[in-house]
């Protein structure tokens, strides 16, 4: 019998995807119309501020998908066969959602005007705009061996290398100014560290009393959380009295992945879930199952122009109330993240019974 998945981890994908869709209706909406607005309202505050809160979440959430993997996935055993299995379903669902969507908005309703020019532009096409998966597809890759070094280090040695590597991907480019640098540091280097970290959190107990850990992650996350509210206040305080937009931009970095604050709010997000025992749910695991398909429908380039700037058309609340930003945001993040959702379930539901008739 199939081990059924625990519902508290599964709850906690679908949380963290919510959170990603909800990220690119202000990083694809708002965030994107600042340039008009930084010039001429500087003065709208807390409505900036608002736009800004909700943003923290995405980092948050992609940092959390990678440690659920590192969680569930440092106990698997040596299979590359297996692992390569996984890329390929992967893969499948990338072409296929890529491909389809280009012919329904390009090719049957001619809502975007996109052609790839040369067959590598065609090829290359479902990579576009899609750097999570990019990225995770080389850590399956790595997995099977990363899992083989991580499990023949003891708690001590395991410790110094998640630190060591936190230091080097989040303490130092905050420290020297220009040491991150995407060329040298790839993305692929603080995956591994989020899914070390999720690896440890299996293997190993920060306290032997569930309570304890579980309170001591609420602490972590909401420090973190303050942590990035307080230095965005700042950022925000010196652009309106510097009116340089050198410190907004610097509000998006103390967002991304590279933040120790970020990271902090996802690693005390673990901690709480860890101890959390949630009852099985097929619901929540099925629709756990379709937060990739959620990823690949709302985050395909060819669909970001036309949901975030002609469909919801986010930019139009620059001037509404902070109250009105958070309520249109939340509520159409989460119809979003339902059609997605349905759209990815009906298609594993074809899938599965395309794969029986082949096995017949």
């Amino acid at each position: 019998m199939k081990e059924r998945r625990q519902s508290s981890f599964e709850f906690l994908r679908i949380v963290a995807m919510f959170a990603i869709v909800l990220f690119h209706s202000q990083q694809d909406g708002l965030l994107n119309v600042y340039p008009t607005w930084k010039a001429s309202k500087l003065l709208d505050i807390p409505q900036m501020f608002t736009t800004y809160e909700l943003h923290i979440f995405g980092n948050w959430g992609v940092i959390l998908f990678v440690m659920i993997s590192g969680y569930f996935s440092i106990t698997s055993t040596y299979n590359l066969k297996k692992q390569y299995k996984k890329i390929g379903v992967l893969l499948a669902k990338l072409f296929f959602y890529t491909y389809t969507i280009k012919l329904i908005l390009v090719d049957w309703l001619h809502l975007v005007n996109w052609n790839p020019k040369t067959l590598t532009d065609y090829i290359y096409m479902p990579f576009n705009d899609y750097w999570f998966v990019k990225v995770y597809i080389f850590l399956l890759v790595f997995i099977p061996f990363l899992n083989i070094g991580l499990n023949a280090l003891t708690r001590k040695q395991m410790k110094s290398l998640i630190i060591t590597m936190f230091v080097i991907a989040t303490v130092l480019p905050i420290i020297f100014s220009g040491f991150y640098d995407e060329r040298n540091y790839a993305e692929l280097f603080y995956f591994i560290m989020y899914y070390s970290f999720g690896a440890y959190l299996r293997k190993y107990n920060i306290y032997k009393d569930a309570k304890k850990e579980r309170r001591l992650g609420v602490f972590v996350f909401i420090s973190g959380f303050i942590l990035v509210t307080l230095f965005t206040v700042l950022l925000m305080y010196l652009a309106y009295k510097t009116k340089d937009m050198m410190y907004l931009n610097a509000i998006q970095n103390i967002h991304r992945q590279i933040s120790f604050m970020i990271f902090m709010m996802a690693a005390g997000t673990m901690l709480v879930v860890k101890n959390w025992h949630l009852p099985y749910s097929k619901v929540i695991n099925t629709i756990s199952a379709t937060t990739l398909g959620i990823y690949l429908i709302h985050g395909n380039f060819m669909v970001e122009n036309l949901l975030w700037y002609r469909w919801v058309n986010v930019g139009s609340l620059i001037h509404q109330s902070p109250m009105y930003i958070i309520s249109y945001s939340v509520v159409m993040s989460l119809l979003i993240f339902m059609c997605c959702s349905f759209i990815d379930y009906i298609r594993s539901v074809i899938c599965r019974g395309v794969m029986k008739l082949f096995r017949r």
